[in-house]
């Protein structure tokens, strides 16, 4: 069974091959600059706690994850 790394590996340069000229160089230059901006700090991890959040196909309703 193929891993993920190698599935988008494949998926990538299946992309580059059948792209128009320019198109592949353009998305991996707005990635990098995704990547760049992005803020990895903020990424919850295992053990955090999850904020109070509204789900707006509950009619607004607020969902608690922990119990003060």
């Amino acid at each position: 069974m193929m891993g993920l790394e190698q599935e988008l590996a494949g998926y990538n340069a299946n992309f580059e091959a059948s792209a128009r000229p320019g198109v592949a160089a353009f998305l991996d230059a707005k990635v990098e600059e995704l990547t760049a901006s992005f803020h990895f700090d903020q990424i919850p991890k295992p053990g955090d706690l999850a904020r109070n959040f509204r789900c707006p196909a509950s009619q607004a309703r607020r969902y608690r994850c922990w119990r003060r």
